[in-house]
Formats: C-alpha cells, sequence, structure tokens
C-alpha cells in the first residue's frame, strides 16, 4: 500500500472531491515508495514540531500537473510499531 497526503481546500459535490490538492495528493501517492506514506512538504510543515510523528526528506520530484520540483517527505513509522512488527515477524519464524 502507498499513501500520498497533500493539505488544503478541496472542492466537494455530492460524495466527490476535487482540485489542487486531491490532484497533488494523487501524484504524491504515485510516486510513493510501496509500504510507505509520503507528504508535501506543506503538510510536514503543518504538523506540530511536538508531536510524535518524524519526517524525514524522500527528495524533489516533478508531479505531473504541477511546475517544477517538490520537496516530498516520507513520514517515518515510530520506533515501537518496528519493533512490534518485527518482533512478531521473529515470532512467526520460530514457531515453524
Amino acid at each position: 500500500m502507498r499513501v500520498g497526503i497533500h493539505s488544503g481546500s478541496v472542492v466537494r459535490k455530492d460524495d466527490d472531491f476535487f482540485g489542487a490538492v486531491v490532484n497533488k495528493a494523487a501524484r504524491i501517492t504515485a510516486i510513493a515508495a510501496p509500504n510507505e506514506t509520503w507528504v508535501s512538504d506543506a503538510t510536514s510543515e503543518q504538523v506540530n514540531e511536538n508531536s510524535h510523528y518524524h519526517f524525514v526528506e524522500a527528495g524533489f520530484f516533478e508531479l505531473d500537473g504541477f511546475e517544477g520540483e517538490h520537496l516530498i517527505r516520507s513520514l517515518n513509522k515510530p520506533l515501537v510499531t518496528t519493533f512490534v512488527s518485527e518482533a512478531s515477524r521473529v515470532s512467526r519464524w520460530l514457531t515453524v
């Protein structure tokens, strides 16, 4: 699974959403690595610096329909989640 997130105002009509924000999020999703959550620079800046989220630079990318290169960041998985996932994998290996 890949996730791309961009922040801003969207246009809603019935049960559908439109606009540049939706399009940019879709473009970010398309370039995200498997099993990653990638966010626009604007989104990462809006997240409170004191939160438990941590972003690392994924790089500068050209996005279809948008001019120039855009800084995209990857949401790091919390250490606890990574540890639990790894422990679960090892546990399954030991029970085989």
